[in-house]
């Protein structure tokens, strides 16, 4: 996973995209302080955020260049 630019590694059990979030909130300093539904992840050079009920498979592993990557939505 990668943010705030800095990539690293977070172990993973769960079964989809909120779930993976969820343990990305809980591991990265500063996510914690968000509610859930500011936080979108990003597969690589994706534009589109993940959807919370996309399931985590083999197409989401992925590599320190490539990482997913997580942005809080910018509010208007």
């Amino acid at each position: 996973m990668k943010y705030n630019e800095k990539a690293i590694k977070i172990a993973f059990n769960g079964e989809d995209v909120f779930d993976l979030v969820e343990e990305a909130s809980k591991k990265l300093n500063g996510l914690d302080s968000f509610k859930m539904d500011l936080i979108e992840a990003y597969k690589h050079n994706s534009a589109e955020p993940l959807k919370f009920g996309e399931v985590v498979d083999g197409s989401f592993i992925n590599q320190y260049e490539t990482p997913i990557v997580i942005k809080i939505k910018t509010q208007n």
